[in-house]
């Protein structure tokens, strides 16, 4: 009687096989991560920079910041529909500043899904006071606009106060 051989993988076979594909993937896990960390701070980094630009040739076409808006402090929902001419009672002109996406329904927000940190200097001397505005911040930004991101910590409770994590558009 002739043996035949059959034509499948024997179980050493197959877990040596599953074994490599988990060590890489073990390998490749940090890699993927830290390869996302870093774009999105790169992409908070981007639209901070629009953002200020927006604001500047708001600043320059209008020789005025736009603080107030129906008398109250502006949040940045009002900030994008200015600057978006959505909201023509402060932007006269209609100009368009920046584009406005679906996803900026619940105004401007960081990739980490918090609202950015706005202020703008108020009295002319080239100074933007975040200390009473925005906790744990102990400096003044330089500029007119000054724009700040709590990064990947998103000022969660109990999550490492890491000065990297902070995108602040004056230290770039």
């Amino acid at each position: 009687m002739k043996k035949r051989r059959s034509s499948g993988f024997t179980l050493i076979e197959l877990l040596t096989v599953i074994l490599i594909i988990s060590l890489l993937a073990a390998m490749l896990i940090p890699v993927v991560l830290t390869a996302m960390r870093t774009a999105k701070k790169s992409l908070a980094i981007n639209e901070i920079k629009n953002i200020e630009l927006a604001f500047k040739q708001y600043i320059r076409d209008y020789s005025v910041v736009p603080t107030y808006i129906s008398g109250k402090e502006i949040i940045d929902l009002d900030v994008l529909n200015v600057l978006s001419a959505q909201n023509t009672d402060y932007n006269a002109n209609a100009i368009t500043y920046m584009e406005r996406t679906k996803a900026d329904t619940d105004g401007l927000k960081d990739p980490w899904g918090k609202h950015y940190q706005i202020g703008f200097d108020l009295n002319y001397d080239n100074i933007i006071d975040f200390n009473s505005a925005v906790p744990g911040l102990t400096e003044d930004a330089y500029g007119t606009v000054g724009i700040w991101s709590h990064g990947r910590k998103n000022g969660r409770e109990g999550a490492a106060d890491d000065p990297e994590d902070d995108l602040r558009n004056w230290e770039f």
